[in-house]
């Protein structure tokens, strides 16, 4: 089956693809007040299942119209947009989340950035906050609670979908009206998503200050702004400034002291006895036989925690704080940022969580980041804003090689920052949320990573 697409541009950056079948309804965004396409002459529109690409040319009355024409399949692919000056230099680009090119009615919005650059999102946060708990999902990002210049603990509770990149409001955090009535404010929890697509928080500090033990479930897609299930308070366990990882099917580990494990089957928490305690700096891979494998490195050092077993893995420059763990393919961990031993470090650790053998990138970042953002996609890993040795913010993110850890790009952010979080979209771009900027108050700015366009097989 044929599925045609016609495509344009114009100043409200629109897009249309349709089918006789099925339509798709392709949307074109870009940062606000953003002229990244000005000096494009071509658009290149590259579908990947089944492989086609369709160039069209700017138009006299400034408009991009293009004829696309592919198979309608299952499998999933991804449309990519890269707009041409005359030159044939790429200028602007960027592309879907994968999702099943068939002949169905559909509608998503590609984000046009320059490639490897850090621009505003189309839309920002309603207030700017810090200590926002951030969820990844399969279609973007949960953001929720935080706390303002004030330091008050927020109840909101935002969905940042990748597939449109429009900010959905949620209900309030555990609201008990259906009208968002009844939030209670939170900064600061651990939360994970199940493979249910059930959204977790634990923890975090409330109205006060003060940790708490509140244990919530989210229900993203009930309509018309979610639901929650409240699960019970443990105040014996409140904790804040945690993370949650999710290491099987629907059950998740919690760090701190003492750790904790958190079944959402049986909605029970309980304190895990092979784990006294866990430094929140963790992240959890696979390991080549599917096997959840959890790396926690703090202080102390590192450990692995994998099918019930804890042991202490011996990785030089391991020891580390105010750093950042995070998980990559093939079943390894990055280690980036922070002090070790208390002397801040530009060395990256790229650690094998099955095999623990690691390996030490001298210089694998550019300056000294103490709290960065850090996320990593398939081809890059993004080690976002922090403060240096002086404690003075940094300006600049690192853009590394996702296998190697070596050193690809430094790139100004929009708002420097510190102790924000990065969110890895399903459509390889990064989100930045949060953190402090340069004169230490909350930022409601969101700013995107656009990678370069992916290699992709010729038609």
């Amino acid at each position: 089956m044929r599925t045609g697409a016609l495509l344009a541009w114009a100043a409200a950056a629109a897009v249309s693809c349709t089918s006789g079948s099925g339509t798709i309804v392709v949307g074109l965004t870009t940062a606000p007040g953003s002229t990244v396409l000005a000096t494009a002459t071509t658009l290149r529109v590259t579908v990947t299942a089944p492989p086609s690409v369709t160039l069209a040319a700017r138009g006299s009355d400034g408009r991009f119209d293009a004829a696309v024409s592919f198979d309608a399949v299952q499998d999933e692919g991804v449309i990519i947009v890269e707009g041409l000056d005359a030159g044939s230099n790429v200028v602007a680009v960027g592309e879907s989340p994968p999702f099943p090119l068939a002949a169905v009615n559909a509608e998503l919005v590609i984000y046009l950035a320059e490639p490897v650059s850090f621009a505003s999102a189309p839309l920002s946060l309603d207030a700017a906050r810090t200590g926002i708990t951030v969820v990844p999902v399969a279609f973007g990002g949960v953001l929720a609670g935080g706390r303002d210049s004030a330091g008050s603990a927020s109840d909101e509770l935002r969905v940042y979908n990748a597939f449109d990149h429009t900010i959905a409001s949620g209900l309030a955090l555990a609201a008990t009206g259906s009208d968002g009535t009844g939030g209670q404010p939170r900064s600061d929890m651990a939360g994970a998503a199940g493979t249910s697509g059930l959204v977790y928080f634990f923890g975090g500090n409330d109205g006060s200050g003060a940790a708490t033990g509140t244990l919530w479930r989210f229900n993203p897609t009930t309509a018309p702004a979610g639901a929650y299930e409240d699960l019970g308070s443990h105040a014996e366990l409140a904790r804040a400034g945690q993370t949650m990882l999710l290491d099987g099917t629907e059950t998740f580990v919690i760090t701190g002291h003492p750790a904790l494990d958190l079944d959402g089957e049986t909605k029970a928490l309980t304190t895990r006895s092979e784990l006294a305690a866990a430094p929140a700096e963790a992240a959890v891979t696979a390991g080549s036989d599917g096997t959840p494998i959890a790396i926690f490195a703090g202080a102390a050092g590192v450990s692995r925690l994998r099918a019930g077993v804890v042991d202490a893995l011996t990785v030089a420059g391991g020891a580390r704080t105010d750093h950042a763990v995070v998980a990559l393919a093939g079943g390894k961990v990055a280690i980036l940022g922070g002090s070790a031993a208390g002397t801040p470090t530009r060395a990256g650790i790229l650690l094998d969580a099955a095999t623990g053998t690691s390996t030490t990138v001298t210089a694998s970042l550019s300056s000294v980041r103490l709290h960065p953002a850090v996320a990593a996609t398939a081809r890059y890993v993004v080690v976002a804003g922090g403060t240096d040795e002086t404690g003075a913010v940094v300006s600049t993110a690192d853009i590394l090689d996702a296998a190697t850890l070596q050193q690809h790009f430094i790139k100004s952010l929009v708002v420097p920052r510190t102790g924000a979080t990065a969110l890895a979209l399903p459509n390889q771009q990064v989100l930045i949320v949060g953190g402090l900027d340069a004169t230490g108050q909350p930022t409601a700015v969101l700013e995107l990573f656009t990678p370069d366009a992916p290699p992709t097989a010729p038609p």
